[in-house]
């Protein structure tokens, strides 16, 4: 019966993700996922002790809807409080009262019960919570018995360093390490472990700009700091993409805590650490459970942060400036497209040969936290060779609602008839939705990129680009 259960939710699941149209997929258009749990699914030895089950999303949530369903009365979680989320709004805390020696089992949504849902209200994918307590705790008074003890796990906070990697493949992910900025200064990560050991060797799991390790240094019993020498050849990418670095540990005393130096300033981008592993000499990696780092992305909302300097503001449309478009105010719809771009044929005004400024109608996806890189924006001509091309801060754009963004253009002669082409080198977890027109009579938009060539859309829409040029070139970009 409980096969029979499992099919049918995988079954439902499928049905719902076929529904979506190849253009619509998106992370903002397919359901939640949960991406992690404290304790994690198949977990033997959970300390019982514990007094929280914590649920990671893939998207903001829908607060105060969950579905905690459980298969049997003996195997149900005994909970203590009511649920709730955290500040992150993807992460939803469950109090509970664990035995020792029990098997726990809940899915997180099933077959009948769908209130796990993100904020525009698609249920999340079903996911099955099992693990086991074991017979006591065996730690010493003070110190976790748990690979991961619950705590905080902001996202980017130090405490994603601690325990297993976790996180899915390189890129920017909230479940490794990540410094309040990407290049702003030396940083450092502290980890502790539960145990004291003779290491052979330490572990980095870089998950994002890896190679800003500049120094790794272990601790004596009595807490001297000793540098077991400078980094190696660059590690070794595994699985998805994240490098693991290997470092030798050739030192007489036992160590529990290890700490990393960071030359953030020379590898661009945040340099995001997922795990650190501790190898005795049998050849068995311990995890760290805990860590403290000079800084962290996590202490955004505490203080001012600026991603690298401040996002120079919207442009202004100069005065007497003339708007070409082929849209109106209201979008019918949004689409964005992975791997590619998009582009708008425009006609000028016999007397305004100079662009001036460029208005698009979007809004960002993926994470809150926008990327370190620029979008480009490129003046075209008719055959869509490359006039000017522009870049602007992905920061400009912002996630929510989509709306009208004025872009500076350092005024640009364009020929009579000319392209604006946009590209946000967009994927999954990043890009931007770029708003359109249905039901044009004669479409002047495109898909495609400078390198690879353009196509003219096939389903009746425009994409929502505005243009302004003036008679002349003098008009100063603002």
């Amino acid at each position: 019966m409980k096969r029979l259960i499992l099919v049918s939710v995988i079954v439902l699941t499928m049905e719902g993700l076929a529904s979506a149209q190849p253009e619509d997929i998106s992370v903002a258009s397919m359901p939640p996922v949960v991406v992690k749990t404290v304790p994690r699914s198949g977990d033997t030895s959970v300390d019982s002790s514990i007094s929280e089950i914590r649920v990671t999303f893939s998207k903001d949530m829908m607060d105060g809807s969950w579905s905690w369903a459980q298969i049997s009365d003996e195997s149900s979680l005994p909970t203590a409080g009511k649920a709730r989320y955290l500040a992150d709004r993807r992460t939803c805390v469950l109090p509970v009262k664990l035995q020792p020696g029990k098997t726990y089992v809940t899915w997180l949504n099933s077959e009948k019960y769908g209130n796990f849902k993100d904020a525009q209200g698609h249920s999340a994918v079903p996911y099955l919570l099992v693990f086991e307590t074991g017979n006591g705790s065996t730690a010493p008074a003070g110190r976790p018995s748990s690979p991961r003890p619950v705590q905080s796990d902001r996202n980017w906070g130090p405490e994603q360093a601690t325990g297993p990697p976790d996180t899915p493949r390189a890129g920017d992910f909230r479940t490794a390490w990540a410094s309040l900025t990407p290049d702003g200064q030396q940083e450092w990560l502290v980890l502790e472990y539960l145990e004291t050991i003779k290491p052979a060797e330490i572990q980095v799991y870089e998950s994002y700009n890896p190679g800003a390790i500049s120094k790794i240094t272990v601790f004596d019993p009595g807490g001297k700091e000793v540098e077991i020498g400078k980094p190696g050849p660059k590690g070794i990418a595994i699985d998805g993409g994240v490098v693991v670095s290997k470092f030798p540990v050739k030192v007489d005393f036992p160590v529990r805590r290890v700490k990393l130096y960071l030359d953030s300033p020379r590898i661009k981008g945040w340099n995001e650490i997922d795990a650190v592993g501790l190898v005795d000499g049998q050849g068995k990696t311990h995890w760290a459970a805990k860590a403290e780092a000079s800084s962290t992305f996590a202490d955004r909302r505490s203080g001012p942060f600026v991603v690298t300097s401040p996002p120079p503001p919207e442009g202004k449309i100069p005065e007497g400036a003339v708007q070409v478009s082929h849209v109106d105010d209201t979008a019918d719809g949004k689409r964005s497209f992975g791997g590619s771009g998009q582009a708008v044929l425009f006609e000028r005004p016999a007397e305004a040969k100079h662009v001036a400024a460029i208005q698009i109608f979007a809004s960002r996806y993926g994470h809150s936290r926008p990327p370190n890189e620029d979008f480009h924006v490129y003046l075209l001509d008719q055959d869509h060779k490359v006039i000017k091309d522009l870049t602007y801060p992905y920061s400009m754009i912002e996630r929510g609602a989509e709306r009208w963004y004025t872009l500076a253009v350092p005024s640009v002669e364009v020929p009579e008839k000319f392209h604006v082409a946009l590209s946000f080198n967009a994927h999954r977890t990043k890009g931007v939705y770029v708003g359109i027109n249905e039901g044009v009579e004669e479409t002047h938009s495109l898909i495609g990129l400078p390198d690879s060539g353009y196509k003219p859309v096939t389903e009746g829409y425009d994409w929502m680009v505005r243009v302004y040029l003036t008679p002349g070139g003098d008009v100063p970009a603002e």
